[in-house]
């Protein structure tokens, strides 16, 4: 769990609230420890990761303490420059033993400004040793979250609160129809969530968006399409979250190449419409076998069809599906939304 301190920051400064915020807090770029930065081109405020060798080292003793008062200073190089690494208090301790000079040494940490000489403070390191470069390829290999942050909630102090949760990631209710996600072969929400959190890989973060991208994309519009602004929170998130699971999807897509399919063999450039992830109709021209796909999806019913629209869709493509629900489809409301390019033609959702 959160500290209230944490919390109250977090509320406050990035408007997260809950575990679930604070899971759908995603990282905005990943760090390679193995994206070596050389010691001449650091950038201020940034975390680098470097490897160089110690060139000197000081324990400084200060307040008339033995203990907490004590300050390491190591000074390291790599050919290119000199950076100092700074350590505090009881934290000199195993450093002071580990960065002899001569060592070689992988640093990691935040680059700041003290009495104009960039330094480190307290950085992650690596020792060197024999085996140098195998602990380069796996220690270099981590990938390291870089989240939104302000200046009163570091990055880091994000990834640690992040790992104090993501073990609740497992429990997520998983909103996206199990019929879609299967169809498109997506990962499951609680995989996504620690996938994009903690990838091994880029892999990992490719698979992750992939699936949140979804969320974003399809159901999200679904379920703002029921949220009621003076109803509770908790109780809109209830409503909105049964909502996206109860809807009946469809998606538009064009044909890359002939292919034989659930309603026949489609050509290269036909309109295919999916239907719960089967194929359902083949056709030639997108707004007709929409049509001709929303047709089939309210013959079982429907209170509220979903429309979800690439900008990049054929012009009218929205108005003319709109005028068709109210001219076949007396009781049902229509509600559209701009899933932006590169999405999907239209999704269809039909509640």
């Amino acid at each position: 769990s959160l500290g209230p301190a944490t919390a109250k920051v977090m509320a406050e400064a990035l408007d997260l609230h809950t575990v679930g915020d604070l899971l759908h807090h995603y990282p905005r770029r990943y760090a390679e420890r193995g994206e070596l930065t050389t010691l001449a081109d650091l950038p201020l405020d940034e975390h680098v990761t470097v490897v160089a060798r110690v060139a000197d080292a000081r324990v400084l003793t200060f307040n008339g303490s033995k203990g907490r008062g004590q300050r390491l200073e190591v000074t390291i190089t790599d050919g290119s420059g000199r950076l100092q690494l700074v350590f505090f208090g009881k934290g000199v301790h195993k450093p002071h033993h580990d960065l002899l000079p001569g060592t070689r040494a992988m640093f990691a940490g935040k680059v700041s400004l003290f009495n104009r000489r960039l330094q480190l403070a307290h950085p992650s390191y690596e020792l060197l040793r024999g085996d140098g470069e195998e602990a380069v390829d796996v220690w270099a290999g981590a990938l390291i979250p870089i989240y939104p942050a302000t200046a009163k909630l570091e990055s880091w102090k994000i990834a640690k609160a992040v790992d104090a949760v993501l073990p609740s990631a497992v429990e997520a209710l998983d909103p996206l129809p199990d019929a879609l996600r299967e169809g498109r072969g997506l990962a499951q929400l609680p995989d996504a969530l620690r996938l994009i959190h903690r990838p091994r890989t880029k892999a990992d973060i490719a698979t992750a968006r992939e699936r949140l991208k979804w969320d974003e994309a399809f159901v999200l519009q679904v379920a703002l399409a029921v949220h009621e602004p003076g109803r509770r929170f908790d109780e809109d998130v209830v409503a909105m979250t049964a909502a996206a699971g109860a809807t009946r999807y469809a998606e538009l897509a064009v044909a890359e190449r002939q292919s034989f399919t659930s309603a026949g063999v489609c050509q290269a450039g036909d309109v295919l419409g999916l239907i719960e992830g089967d194929v359902a109709v083949i056709g030639k021209d997108l707004h007709q076998t929409a049509r001709t796909v929303l047709d089939r999806m309210l013959s079982a019913g429907g209170e509220l069809v979903t429309l979800v629209v690439a900008d990049d869709a054929p012009p009218g493509l929205a108005p003319d599906l709109e005028a068709h629900v109210r001219r076949g489809y007396l009781a049902v409301d229509t509600t559209t939304y701009h899933a932006g390019t590169g999405a999907p033609p239209l999704l269809i959702g039909v509640e």
